[in-house]
């Protein structure tokens, strides 16, 4: 009783919720479900979001990674430039054969609504990608399609794959990370409710726990109110959010739902793409130098 009387006198500060105000991501001491084991695991501890994220992993396919085979010896350790692409493919409909004919090499491309068919379409161009699930894509399609989540597909060696459990609002979100070079790249989708805050939060904090020298992030945030939504100021507060990409709508009715962050320092340019191939999101391409 005694309890409740000061939860409900401090009600407001957020006493009445046994949840802290920022959830920690910390590596999992095993896979979330038996056929997700070859990617290395971060996510929640807390017993809600575990009951309900492992449960949406047993409802998806594996992880995949694709090494490529070509010979990298005449390939330079340290590109002088390196381009970069945010996309939402929208549910695996995007022509991503198609964006990739456009990229100058090296590239790395941070995938949203990807499908287990584009490690097909890696292998197909011998490119390294890292996939992850994280939901159903609807029922009727076939096995390639069966799910979506976040990819990484690169033309330079992808290292230490790993995904990124972040706590449960509506939907279960999966953000993939992966080493390239001494850069640290994460692809993140976020939830299209209000809760997504929480989420975008979570990924702050355990952003704070990389050890890299370099860190890239890019995604859908499904800001539908804008970069002034704390959705975005709590990610840009840990590794800076690219201004030179502009606030030029990425969805329709206007909305800007996709950004790239990043804490190299070196001079950037960037840009929202005209073509959405055949997507309805337009990727977000920077080149840094």
């Amino acid at each position: 009783m005694k309890r409740l009387v000061v939860c409900a006198a401090f009600a407001l500060s957020g006493c009445a919720s046994s949840i802290p105000a920022v959830t920690t991501l910390a590596q999992l001491p095993s896979a979330p479900c038996a056929k997700a084991v070859d990617v290395t695991w971060y996510g929640p501890s807390l017993d809600d979001d575990r009951q309900l994220l492992s449960h949406g992993c047993e409802s998806v396919s594996a992880p995949i990674v694709v090494a490529r085979r070509r010979d990298l010896s005449r390939l330079p350790a340290s590109p002088h430039v390196i381009h970069v692409v945010s996309w939402n493919m929208h549910e695996g409909r995007g022509d991503l054969d198609r964006l990739i004919a456009t990229l100058p090499s090296p590239f790395v491309l941070l995938i949203q609504e990807a499908v287990p068919a584009i490690t097909d379409l890696a292998r197909a161009h011998d490119l390294y990608a890292a996939y992850v699930p994280s939901m159903p894509n609807g029922r009727g399609r076939p096995a390639r399609y069966a799910d979506r989540g976040n990819a990484i597909v690169s033309s330079l060696p992808l290292d230490h794959p790993a995904a990124i459990e972040l706590p449960w609002v509506y939907q279960r979100r999966v953000a993939v990370m992966a080493t390239v070079g001494d850069t640290r790249v994460v692809c993140v989708h976020l939830d299209n409710r209000p809760g997504r805050k929480r989420q975008a939060e979570a990924l702050a904090a355990f952003l704070r726990t990389v050890r890299a020298p370099r860190v890239i992030v890019g995604g859908d945030l499904n800001t539908w109110f804008g970069a002034g939504e704390e959705t975005v100021s709590a990610l840009d507060a840990v590794v800076p959010r690219v201004r030179a990409c502009g606030d030029a709508p990425t969805f329709r009715f206007g909305r800007r739902l996709d950004y790239i962050f990043t804490s190299i320092p070196a001079a950037a340019k960037c840009e929202v793409m005209t073509d959405t191939f055949g997507s309805d999101h337009h990727p977000v391409a920077l080149a840094l130098f």
